[in-house]
């Protein structure tokens, strides 16, 4: 049946016998033995094997190696390996094993197989249905898999007297000779057959020994000897090449159940019996010998997995052949320790389907000595037709056979399950189109929301609509979840004229009344298409099955009937659930949320915690409330709803906080009503992750220090190791200012997770005994402190020698203007700049000076810093902080209050632990107060690496010492395993001259059609005390929507256009960035709608509606009664994008808008 909806190319394949797995003998076997069979294999199927292969084709019972494995004092006294059970099945499956080496065949003299017998079963006296010979080549080549040479040496065991049977061979035929002796069931016996060529013809001799005494000498008399008989010889031209063991029951004969081990192959008796075996055989095994993928369609990746094992190999294995280019494997090699383990090697084989008259290749596996295996695969392509949108797509038929590929991407609007069929309304820009699944073929859970692509499908009409079925399983890839498709907004009499324009969409009616009804009638599953009008015309409701619709009242009041457009040649709309008819709010619209403000709280590592639950109060609301979180951390909270119903409700929204990491988490909970966006509002939420496994620890080593002593007006320092662990803010480190100020630190922040040293420096003034205590304070941890003292004496105390200059900073002679390029920097040698503090504060490590060459020509000086130290050997590296102050800064007197530098970084590498960071520096007498300054961020990933940034700080505003520094600060670890390096150059403060780019447009918002080209006014871009060329580039979430003309402008500017190109409907945003050495980046936010009709055309301007607009934010920006045209609203509107709601005789209207 499934044909009625999805036609399938027919494809035949050729049936082939292909080659298994061959084990040839390799060359140089010792003379003394042909085989030696263990059967040394896990237990389950023998076939593929050892190199034991099928005789002939038989399809029954499979042979089995089993854990019974069977001795025989003095030919095998230990139980080693398995042994294979032979059954009673009918057509069972006969294996055999080839002895000899490629073409090598036995005709002439005499041939010895023995083996260890147990029969459970005896076959029946008058079937004679053999178990065990040997087996020649054919006419047509050597043994091989599937292949049937003449079978000689027939061994047979049928029944005797109760409990007993009797062991018989012949030469070919199914007349043996049988032994007089009768043997016990469930016993083992050792049995010796040999084959006797003798001249002439149908005279070859065959004879039987059990339990010989003597392994040296054949025994004189045989239990059973095969002489007479009109059966053939062995061929001169077909000589022996195999063993078998035969499964040879049908519904009518009885054949024995026997366990087999220990089966040798041998030219002479003494040879069976020999304690040196032949050299193992190397051999392959695969799982499979044919990987029949099926119907595939071109373009499309499958993958498959088979098993690949060997025994005794001499190398490894090597995979060739697929010829056609469109097979590939894992791997090409595989290890001659990975195919010998126990669970052997799983190679994945890929097919990657290219020709449609390609449909079949071999995969071949060869390591030394052993008989190559073939992996024979085949398919069957289908070719797929390319199709970007739904619009096409719904207009293709069935009549076509075609097999199409949806490469849009498309959002799911509904999803409607009657008994086991599924439809799945899809929706893009273009149009719509139902996926009807009439057979479950789809086994994949999809959501309403999910957007969609690539999915494969014929088409054909179901009730009346073409609809797209599934040809794979799948609805292609969901691309992202949660997507909202907009309802098309029409009326009853445009859904009338033109319904397949419609089809399959999710579309919005306003002003909707139901015709003849009765009070108090309500929506049942036998109601049929109940009628409606919306003052256009008439129109058809349908029910979908199952909905929360059915046993609701039908409103007899006007409502908004949003819903599925399911016919291509009437006016239907099938709403989804009772939140699609929405009855119009009476009364003034309200929203009142408590509380307003949410204090901070504490939670657990991945501990979900209520953070806080909001009381909803809407109150006649046109519209829904969306309801998303934002922010730097917004994915650690969630909340219970998504959205409030229009109309009146109250909702209680429980918030959760799940912190995945330790830290001070922020996000935002936004309420978004486009009906109402005087309502929009957002709270901000903020937590504390601690982890109860691993809570908060601060730790200083040593916990206390030896008093200070040195000589009044010099410094003496100490240092002590901070620890911190889990913290979830920095830790903060502050003098008490109890001693005078005789003692200062070199860092007042730690991060939350590492060792840090603190530099303590007592710095007296004057001879005495002095006391300080520092503070140190942290969330989560109770605050403590660190006592000091220290004695100002008279003795010298020599510093020791460290690179670049000695604290404190001076503030005397602050500048109004900075302007530093390191002109003066030496390369390679530690940084000295007139006015500069260049301080190892931790290590003896400074600043660099560093000179960028062309050749011998220096391009450029600057200032360097890395703690990268070839000296240093592992395991010995010390923690490092160098800091590059400015001069003194006069920031009351400056006629600029920007602070400009540029910043490179070079090996910087993601997880790195250095840390570049621009300080704000204060002064309070000689204590040093020490501030990284935020909103930007230093270079400090690997996509960062050589790449120049220019940042302009400004300060004007700020709460700004009037005489201040600014510091370069790099923390690391010195030694070899930390090699990120910076660059500072082109350092200034209160320049009037600075590089300036100006834009003409400082951000641009337009309207554009699905599916067109929207190329922008020229953007001009003039260069202020510019000197080098100005860059253009893009970015921003959709910047690939958008292109520019120009890459790179001259120095003093010039112009670009901005092109924009979109198939989705919506919104879409992205930035526009200028760069220039010297100047600051000026970035130009982009915000174009695409739209498949124009919104204003919405607006009904013949009533002279009442007009409101709203900002993004919600805030009223414009207000006009009795409006004619648009124009009356953008003419005293700036560019940006607006809500606009208009309220007129016909309902009211709510559209986003973008004035450019």
């Amino acid at each position: 049946m499934k044909q009625d909806y999805f036609t399938r190319k027919t494809f035949c394949f050729v049936v082939l016998f292909m080659v298994g797995i061959l084990l040839l003998a390799p060359s140089g076997v010792h003379a003394q033995m042909y085989l030696n069979e263990n059967f040394n294999y896990p237990e389950g199927d023998l076939y593929g094997q050892g190199g034991w292969m099928k005789y002939a084709s038989s399809s029954g019972g499979a042979i089995q190696v089993v854990n019974n494995p069977l001795t025989y004092t003095g030919y095998q006294d230990d139980a080693n390996g398995n042994a294979v059970e032979l059954l009673n099945v009918a057509s069972g499956q006969d294996l055999q094993k080839k002895f000899t080496e490629g073409d090598e065949h036995i005709n002439s003299g005499t041939l010895y197989y023995s083996a260890l017998i147990n029969v459970k079963a005896a076959g029946d006296a008058d079937d004679k249905v053999y178990f065990m010979a040997i087996v020649s080549k054919t006419a047509t080549g050597n043994v091989a898999d599937g292949k049937s040479g003449t079978e000689y040496a027939r061994l047979f065991a049928l029944a005797g007297e109760e409990g007993k049977f009797k062991l018989g061979v012949s030469r070919s035929s199914a007349k043996p000779v049988m032994s007089e002796e009768e043997y016990e069931l469930n016993k083992t016996y050792l049995v010796v057959v040999k084959y006797e060529c003798v001249d002439g013809v149908t005279n070859d001799e065959v004879s039987l020994f059990v339990n010989p005494v003597n392994f040296a000498t054949e025994p004189v008399a045989a239990v059973a000897k095969y002489v007479d008989g009109l059966d053939g010889d062995v061929s001169a031209k077909n000589g022996f090449q195999a063993i078998e063991c035969r499964q040879g029951g049908t519904t009518s004969k009885v054949a024995p159940n026997v366990i087999i081990d220990a089966i040798r192959v041998a030219r002479s008796y003494p040879e069976l019996f020999s304690s040196e075996a032949p050299e193992p055989i190397p051999a392959i095994t695969l799982s499979k010998k044919n990987l029949a993928i099926g119907e595939v369609f071109i373009g499309k990746v499958y993958t498959q997995e088979i098993n690949v094992k060997g025994v005794n190999l001499k190398s490894d294995i090597t995979l060739s052949g697929m010829e056609t280019g469109e097979i590939t494997t894992s791997v090409t090699t595989i290890s001659k320790a990975d195919a010998e383990a126990p669970e052997g090697f799983n190679v994945t084989v890929t097919l990657t389907p290219k020709d449609i008259d390609l449909y079949t290749d071999n995969i071949l596996f060869d390591s030394e000595g052993a008989a190559q295996g073939t992996l024979s695969v085949f398919w069957n392509s289908i070719e797929l037709i390319d199709v970007a949108d739904l619009k096409t797509l719904s207009t293709k038929k069935k009549e076509d056979y075609k097999t199409y590929r949806y490469t849009g991407e498309g959002v799911i609007s509904y999803i409607y399950k009657d008994g086991t069929k599924t439809t799945y309304y899809v929706q893009d820009a273009t149009g719509a189109i139902p996926v009807y699944d009439g057979f479950g073929d789809i086994t994949v859970s999809y959501s309403i929301g999910d957007k969609i692509t690539g999915f494969i499908c014929t088409v054909e009409s179901i009730a009346g609509l073409n609809s797209a079925i599934p040809a794979d399983g799948t609805l292609g890839t969901v691309i992202s979840k949660g997507n909202v498709v907009e309802p098309v907004v029409v009326t009853a009499a445009a859904l009338t004229a033109s319904p397949a324009d419609y089809a399959g969409k999710l579309i919005k009616m306003e002003n909707v009344t139901f015709k003849d009804v009765e009070e108090g009638a309500v929506f049942t599953e036998d109601l049929v298409s109940p009628a409606i009008n919306d003052g256009t015309a008439d129109a058809r409701m349908k029910l979908f099955k199952g909905t929360d619709i059915m046993g609701t009242v039908i409103p007899t009041e006007t409502v908004t009937l949003i819903g599925i457009s399911t016919s291509a040649a009437a006016a239907v709309i099938a709403p989804r659930a009772l939140t699609d008819i929405v009855k119009l709010p009476v009364g003034d619209p309200s929203l009142e949320i408590t509380p307003e403000k949410v204090e901070s709280k504490t939670a657990h590592l991945n501990i979900p915690t209520e953070f806080v639950t909001f009381t909803i109060k809407a109150n006649n609301l046109p519209d829904k409330v969306s309801l998303y979180i934002t922010g730097k951390s917004g994915t650690m909270f969630t909340i219970n709803k998504e959205e409030i119903p229009a109309g009146t409700s109250e909702t209680e929204l429980v918030v959760t906080y799940t912190p995945t990491q330790i830290g001070k988490h922020e996000g935002r909970l936004n309420l978004e009503c486009m009906g109402a966006p005087e309502f929009n509002k957002g709270i901000a939420l903020s937590g504390v992750c601690i982890d109860p496994a691993n809570p908060p620890v601060v730790t200083i080593n040593p916990e206390t220090l030896p008093a200070f002593s040195v000589e009044a007006n010099k410094t003496q320092e100490q240092t002590i190791q901070v620890t911190t662990a889990n913290l979830p803010d920095y830790l903060y480190a502050k003098m008490m200012n109890e001693g005078e100020g005789s003692f200062r630190i070199n860092s007042s922040m730690f991060l939350q997770n590492g060792t840090y040293d603190l530099k303590i420096t007592f710095a007296p003034k004057k001879v005495g005994t002095y006391t300080e205590r520092i503070e140190f304070s942290t969330l989560e941890l109770e605050t403590f402190y660190l006592t000091i003292t220290g004695t100002a004496t008279a003795g010298e105390d020599p510093g020791e020698e460290k690179e670049g200059d000695e604290l404190p900073l001076d503030t005397s002679n602050p500048t109004t203007l900075l302007n530093e390029s390191f002109s003066s920097a030496v390369n390679n040698k530690p940084l000295s700049v007139t006015g500069w503090k260049n301080v190892a504060t931790v290590g003896k490590r400074a600043w660099w000076g560093y000179d960028f060459k062309d050749g011998e020509t220096v391009l450029n000086k600057v200032a360097k810093v890395t703690a990268y130290d070839s000296q240093v050997e592992s395991g010995k590296e010390t923690p490092c902080e160098m800091l590059l102050v400015t001069p003194p800064l006069d920031f009351k007197n400056a006629a600029s209050k920007t602070f400009t530098f540029r910043v490179m970084g070079n090996l910087l590498r993601d997880d790195q632990t250095d840390l570049l960071e621009l300080c704000y520096i204060d002064m309070e007498g000689d204590e040093m107060y020490i501030s990284p300054v935020g909103g930007f961020e230093m270079p400090h990933l690997k996509d960062m690496n050589e790449e120049w940034l220019e940042y302009h700080i400004e300060l004007e505003g700020q709460d700004i010492a009037d005489i201040f520094f600014m510091g370069f600060r790099f923390k690391s670890t010195r030694g070899t395993q930390n090699s990120a390096t910076y660059y500072i150059d082109d350092v200034s403060f209160g320049r009037t001259d600075l590089p300036k780019l100006t834009p003409s447009e400082t951000q641009l918002a337009f309207e554009a059609l699905v599916g067109t080209d929207y190329t922008t006014a020229p953007i001009t871009v003039t260069g202020q005390n510019i000197t080098e060329p100005i860059t253009i580039s893009l970015g921003g979430p959709n910047k690939s929507k958008f292109s520019v003309s120009e890459k790179t402008l001259p120095a003093e500017g010039g112009s670009f256009t901005l092109k924009f190109a979109s198939n989705e409907i919506g919104v879409h945003e992205a930035y526009i960035r200028l760069s220039s050495k010297g100047a600051a980046d000026v970035y130009i936010p982009i915000s174009a709608n695409a739209k498949d009709e124009v919104g204003i055309a919405l607006i009904p301007f013949n009533e002279t509606p009442d007009i409101t607009v709203f900002d993004i934010l919600g805030k009223v920006m414009v207000q006009k009664e009795k409006c004619t045209n648009m124009d009356e609203i953008t003419n005293v509107l700036t560019s940006g994008t607006y809500v606009l709601r208009a309220s007129s005789e016909s309902g009211i209207r709510t559209i986003k808008i973008v004035v450019p």
